[in-house]
């Protein structure tokens, strides 16, 4: 039997909603295999979050913060984007790409989920669904309509190079891609070099709107081909969603990063 971890990442603005989605994992989910909570220094260094860690049984792992403040001097420039706000306000986020550290080859699956998520029923249904080989599982950021395309996830005007990255990764700016709200993955597909990896993608192309999104499909989907969409629904019902959908109830799904619904 496979063994599989529960990995969530937090700094003190998100701490909050990532014991709340902690504590619905271990009550409503049922889950009773490791959980790895990865935390900013002040938490992780903090007696009430290691008194907290104990509590919920939980391996908390000390986040080793990457300077990107490089990116964020792109951005700094362009203070009339409509993505400044999110990007400039958000910088820990980068730090995301430390779920691929080799440190979690201690386990045979990873399954990531975003601070915040609401957990409505038994995660056993998430490894019954999609047990991932050699493979990484994430939903398509665009479905159900499929209209978004990869491009979108960059602002390649605010790039100096931008002939560079079209010739590099044109042929997979009109394709689909993937959230990273919820991954679950192969930790057969980490490789020693695959967190310096994202962190130096994302110094060579600092224009993601949604920071970790975009260069983690730059890596996963463009380069090395691994992602497969998380199966939408199994036997019970549906099994993840961004938010609610119209003319479905939020009760029939598994998990919601938010439950409000479309328009």
């Amino acid at each position: 039997m496979k063994s599989w971890v529960l990995v969530f990442f937090s700094n003190r603005p998100y701490i909050h909603k990532a014991i709340e989605t902690i504590r619905q994992a271990r009550s409503v989910g049922k889950w009773t295999d490791d959980i790895v909570l990865m935390l900013s220094s002040d938490l992780y260094n903090d007696s009430e979050f290691q008194d907290l860690g104990v509590s919920l049984r939980l391996i908390l792992r000390e986040v080793s913060e990457r300077d990107t403040s490089s990116v964020l001097n792109v951005w700094k420039k362009h203070p009339e984007n409509l993505h400044y706000e999110y990007v400039i306000n958000r910088g820990f986020i980068y730090n995301k790409f430390q779920i691929f550290d080799v440190y979690f080859k201690k386990w045979d699956i990873v399954f990531y989920l975003d601070s915040g998520a609401r957990i409505q029923g038994p995660l056993e249904r998430m490894k019954i669904a999609c047990e991932p080989n050699n493979c990484l599982y994430a939903h398509s950021d665009a479905y159900p309509t499929y209209k978004w395309k990869l491009e979108r996830q960059f602002l390649l005007e605010l790039l100096e190079d931008r002939a560079e990255f079209v010739a590099t990764y044109g042929s997979y700016l009109d394709k689909n891609y993937f959230q990273s709200t919820i991954v679950i993955y192969d930790t057969n597909i980490i490789e020693p070099g695959t967190v310096n990896q994202l962190y130096a993608l994302n110094k060579k192309y600092p224009v993601a709107m949604r920071m970790d999104q975009g260069i983690l499909n730059l890596h996963f989907l463009c380069e090395r081909n691994l992602w497969r969409q998380l199966p939408v629904v199994d036997m019970i019902g549906f099994l993840y969603d961004y938010h609610v959908r119209n003319g479905i109830n939020k009760q029939e799904y598994l998990i919601l990063k938010n439950d409000w619904a479309s328009t």
